[in-house]
């Protein structure tokens, strides 16, 4: 009795450790990208997207990664922050074309430093600028393909992080049915598998 019920808390807790992942950082800050922080936190501030200026200058030929863009949000959130002197820790972004800057309200310890709960696109798992806690196997590579809105407006309208992982998942359901993708940046997002 007690041996089945060793391995039932075993098997929950390997269950939950596929949706924990640590989080990348970037100049110093955290940065939570479609998941959600473990450490308790609030909000301090919220920053807007910029212009595009590659994409611009290009036509929307060249359109920004989400590394180029969670770097664009980090800066442009030290820049704003700085000037109503406000402290953070990193940045939360679930949406659209801003970021909630945040700091946390409480102590970082093992069990949360650095550690989210990863958010789902249409049942598939999705690892943004963080990586995995638990270990896994890359099963196959999937490509962004090219999107024509920012061509068509010369590149003034860009996707957002968002449409971007969106467009990987959907991407990689065609190639194979993808429980889990990871993706940090270039053009490319693994499918992913923890068994």
């Amino acid at each position: 009795m007690v041996v089945a019920l060793v391995a039932t808390v075993t098997f929950l807790k390997a269950q939950d450790d596929t949706q924990l992942a640590k989080v990348d950082v970037l100049d110093g800050k955290q940065v939570f990208i479609l998941n959600e922080p473990l450490q308790d936190y609030e909000i301090v501030g919220s920053v807007k997207t910029g212009v595009k200026f590659g994409s611009l200058l290009t036509r929307g030929i060249l359109n920004e990664n989400v590394n180029d863009k969670t770097t664009q949000f980090v800066r442009r959130t030290f820049k704003k922050l700085a000037k109503e002197e406000i402290e953070f820790d990193g940045i939360l972004y679930k949406d659209g074309k801003f970021v909630n800057a945040i700091r946390f309200t409480e102590e970082a310890n093992s069990e949360n430093e650095r550690l989210a709960e990863i958010s789902y696109i249409n049942e598939t798992g999705i690892f943004i600028m963080a990586e995995p806690v638990q270990e896994y196997e890359v099963k196959s590579v999937v490509r962004n393909r090219l999107n024509i809105v920012p061509f068509l407006t010369y590149g003034i309208v860009n996707p957002s992080i968002e449409k971007d992982a969106k467009r990987f998942v959907k991407a990689a359901n065609k190639k194979q049915e993808a429980q889990f993708i990871s993706y940090s940046a270039g053009r490319k997002a693994s499918i992913i598998s923890f068994e």
